[in-house]
């Protein structure tokens, strides 16, 4: 929050009742919920922060949407009601008011005194309130000091949730809980930096490691086998070829070819062309009347029989 320990954020998005007549505020909820992920994407431990409602089916919205997140999967996630939460704090605390009505005397538990004491008195480190402002200063007194004290000396409430980012110390204003998705726990700038693989970023300013961003960019890669690959660079390398026996350790057979044969595999082994190799042991001279029987040597010999027989008759 770039220093901005407290804030009320303010708005006026109408409330709605569950089956249970239980009270929430969907738009306030996904803020909240956006809020507390930005928290979580910029080094905050989940188990550091709270968020606390004075409605039960606000709750339950809350933590449906949180534990739906990927980011979030697996992870003990504090959400209460402020009845539940007696005795207890958090080093920061997100507080959802969900009153928002045009009956500016239906407010619910919110008129209970000892209640929204409980409520602003669990933060450690940060605190920050997400409701109907101006509904709530107007329909009773101890809301309406609460207003005004965010209000004065550096001024702590307003329609936008402002940010600060790490990266560039740029500010950002949120005023939507879609907004969330634009900055990825950074700012609206492009990312500068540049990925393991060389290539740029390709996303906005953000929170998380860069090892954690896939690159969607042509593998440029030169394999083994001497071709290129086809996949993009965040995937295993794939010969453009598809089967590539290199790849694929189809090479048994050829590992020991000299690199030539390699280069021009329709090209015919020495050994096929000149005949078998000489074995260790055997008579140079039989071993070269043999090549010349094999190279042609046959129809010489066919010739000469031939001849002796036409001889004899």
């Amino acid at each position: 929050m770039g220093g901005v320990n407290s804030f009320f954020f303010c708005h006026d998005w109408p409330e709605s009742s569950d089956s249970l007549l239980s009270k929430y505020n969907d738009r306030e909820a996904r803020m909240i919920v956006g809020f507390f992920i930005y928290l979580h994407l910029n080094g905050v431990p989940v188990q550091d922060i709270t968020i606390l409602t004075f409605y039960n089916g606000q709750r339950k919205k809350i933590l449906k949407a949180l534990r739906d997140n990927n980011i979030l999967q697996g992870q003990y996630l504090k959400v209460s009601t402020v009845d539940s939460y007696q005795g207890e704090e958090n080093e920061i605390v997100l507080l959802s008011l969900v009153r928002s009505n045009e009956n500016s005397g239906n407010m619910g538990f919110l008129a209970v005194e000892n209640r929204v004491c409980v409520a602003l008195s669990r933060a450690k480190r940060g605190f920050y309130i997400f409701g109907n402002a101006e509904f709530l200063a107007v329909s009773n007194p101890l809301w309406w000091e609460v207003v005004q004290i965010v209000n004065c000396g550096p001024r702590r409430i307003g329609y936008r949730v402002p940010i600060t980012c790490g990266n560039h110390q740029a500010k950002t204003y949120i005023a939507e809980p879609d907004h969330w998705s634009l900055t990825n726990g950074g700012c609206t700038l492009k990312c500068d930096q540049k990925l393991k693989c060389g290539h740029d970023c390709p996303l906005r300013c953000h929170a998380v490691s860069h090892s954690q961003v896939k690159c969607q960019q042509p593998c440029t890669e030169l394999l083994p086998c001497g071709h290129g690959c086809v996949e993009i660079c965040d995937c295993p390398c794939k010969c453009q070829y598809g089967e590539c026996a290199v790849l694929n350790g189809r090479l048994r057979a050829g590992e020991n070819l000299s690199s030539s044969t390699r280069e021009n595999p329709a090209a015919t082994p020495t050994s096929i062309r000149t005949g078998p190799p000489r074995a260790p042991g055997v008579h140079a001279d039989f071993v070269q009347n043999y090549q010349a029987y094999s190279n042609g040597g046959a129809k010489q010999d066919d010739a000469r029989l031939a001849s002796k027989e036409l001889a004899t008759i």
